[in-house]
């Protein structure tokens, strides 16, 4: 990849076909990938953290060596405990939803207590029911 990336010198390797044959090959030796294993891992484009999403949105090559797209794969921003304001509005643009910065910041505080109760990330889903709860709540005077 990287004499590929960096020199433009092309080997007439597939990498968008690396994934599938690192998971071919860990089948038939009975291993597995770790997901953050370079090149090949499942999580290598996915981001969570407050400031790395955040420099990821505002220019990929700030934590990714090269595009996804390069590999046939998709940056994945998730949603949970470490998150920041920009994977909430990352998340509410996915999700057509507009807040306003309080119920943004009301909103991440409530995502990082539902992941860290959920010992898991939230969907896009949940952070529309939250989303919602805390407009209702607003409405209500609460």
């Amino acid at each position: 990849m990287s004499l590929k990336i960096q020199y433009g010198i092309d080997l007439g390797v597939k990498p968008e076909k690396l994934q599938t044959l690192s998971e071919i090959v860990a089948n038939a030796t009975g291993s597995q990938i770790n997901p953050w294993q370079p090149i090949v891992g499942s999580n290598i484009f996915s981001h969570e953290s407050g400031i790395h999403t955040k420099g990821t949105l505002n220019n990929g090559k700030s934590f990714e060596p090269y595009d996804p797209s390069v590999m046939g794969r998709e940056r994945h921003i998730i949603v949970g405990k470490h998150s920041g304001r920009a994977s909430i509005k990352y998340a509410l643009d996915q999700l057509q939803i507009t807040c306003s910065d309080d119920e943004v910041q009301q909103l991440l505080q409530l995502v990082r207590e539902v992941s860290m109760i959920k010992s898991s990330a939230i969907t896009l889903t949940d952070v529309a029911m939250l989303c919602s709860t805390i407009k209702k709540g607003r409405q209500h005077g609460v």
